[in-house]
């Protein structure tokens, strides 16, 4: 990875870090204190061999947007080839059966 600029998604059990082109780079399941499945924070680069992350990728990728929608804690990624976009959108719900309960300030 070249880049630390991640955003985040969780639901207070579960968290994934999502680099600028929308893949999951680190990811601990099914609980925040559980090994990590997706663990790609410090990979060098990319090769043939390369794991640890999970990713979406287009053949002609030209340039990615991502920012959270307003007021929301979705995450939106959109993709850019030579002939149009892809977009894909990340949250990661709160399950309403957990012990924890819902809070609402």
């Amino acid at each position: 990875m070249t880049s630390l600029d991640l955003a985040l998604i969780g639901n207070s059990s579960v968290a994934a870090l999502i680099d600028a082109n929308g893949t999951i780079v680190w990811s601990c399941l099914p609980r925040f204190d559980s090994d990590a499945v997706f663990c790609a924070l410090l990979r060098d680069g990319r090769g043939a061999d390369d794991y640890g992350f999970f990713e979406i990728e287009l053949a002609d990728f030209a340039r990615a947007e991502q920012a959270y929608i307003a007021h929301t804690p979705i995450l939106k990624t959109r993709l850019f080839d030579l002939h149009g976009a892809a977009s894909k959108s990340r949250i990661s719900p709160r399950d309403s059966s957990s012990s924890a309960g819902c809070f609402a300030p």
